[in-house]
């Protein structure tokens, strides 16, 4: 009679984990990425399901929208837009496009937000001291603070996985470089040295890689690298442009922008660089890619909310699956 308890006992945590197992090959379907796209007129912020299905402008605005990004949870869509006073500010809304709300209101350019790991705080660069600096702020807009506070242009920012650092492009050593700070601005280090444009840097959700731009092979290309900088290497060695990098939520694959079929679309390759797919294919410009870090997100056509965080919460012992596996040897 015990026996027949403890097996009964174990069949509730089973459920999930059989459930996931099952899903786990459409997982990515419902994982969503968010981008930009010209296909209206005017820069607007798509959603679509990870396999390039179901594109949906979500913001339906004559102003342009344009750098979107995903909370960690999925449900909602921070951007920077020019829809109030010609001005550049940074917004937030619903993932389906609902509630926007206003988060900066300066008179000087505010810009490429990154949510925190919590999804409590979000960094983004501004020029409200002239220069490009990195500013974070509650993510309700409140408690703004100046984390750079250096005389040479601090931008693009991508936060780490586990809250502790932030990688950001900065010209504080004569060239553009990648730079990583503490999320209090301090300790501030350079991982990169080429003497070219190195940009755009995007931290894996595991924490084992930094994928960026660099133009130092004589076009823009995507790389990677470990958070210390070592292991520095081109993933797409194409002659177009490749830019805008944005990792999947197990870090495996990684979507980013390119021109490579003569127009601006959005593309997702493995972790090696292979496997090249356009997921897009548009004749108008499509760019800016954010991949959802929620495994199982908000379906803008079903409204339906499940994330892997969920999941980890309820203590369920499950191991996402390994992908493709990429080696620095």
């Amino acid at each position: 009679m015990q026996v027949r308890y403890s097996r009964l006992y174990f069949i509730p945590a089973r459920i999930p984990i059989l459930y996931l197992a099952l899903s786990m090959a459409g997982v990515q379907a419902h994982a969503q990425i968010a981008f930009m796209s010209e296909r209206d007129g005017n820069k607007e912020i798509y959603v679509m399901g990870a396999d390039g299905r179901s594109p949906r402008n979500i913001t339906r605005h004559p102003a342009d929208d344009w750098t979107p990004a995903l909370s960690p949870n999925g449900s909602r869509i921070a951007f920077m837009s020019d829809r109030h006073d010609g001005n550049h500010d940074i917004y937030v809304m619903e993932v389906d496009g609902g509630s926007p709300q206003r988060l900066t209101r300066h008179p000087w350019s505010d810009g490429s937000p990154s949510w925190s790991p919590d999804g409590k705080r979000i960094v983004f660069n501004t020029r409200r001291h002239g220069n490009l600096e990195i500013y974070v702020m509650d993510a309700d807009g409140q408690n703004p603070q100046n984390l750079t506070k250096h005389v040479k242009d601090d931008w693009h920012v991508s936060w780490s996985p586990s809250g502790e650092q932030i990688v950001f492009v900065s010209e504080r050593d004569a060239f553009t470089e990648i730079h990583v700070m503490n999320s209090d601005g301090s300790n501030v280090q350079r991982l990169t040295e080429n003497r070219s444009l190195e940009n755009m840097p995007s931290w894996s959700p595991n924490g084992e890689h930094i994928a960026f731009m660099s133009n130092r092979d004589g076009n823009r290309e995507i790389y990677i690298m470990r958070p210390d900088g070592k292991n520095q290497r081109n993933l797409t060695r194409h002659s177009a442009t490749d830019w805008y990098p944005s990792w999947s939520p197990f870090s495996d694959r990684i979507a980013f922008g390119s021109d490579r079929d003569g127009i601006h679309d959005v593309y997702v390759m493995d972790l090696n660089g292979r496997n090249v797919r356009n997921l897009t294919r548009h004749v108008d410009t499509d760019d800016n890619p954010d991949w959802s870090r929620a495994v199982l997100s908000i379906s803008p056509a079903g409204r339906q909310f499940t994330t892997w965080g969920w999941l980890k919460d309820r203590d369920y012992n499950v191991t996402p699956p390994a992908g493709n596996s990429f080696s620095d040897d």
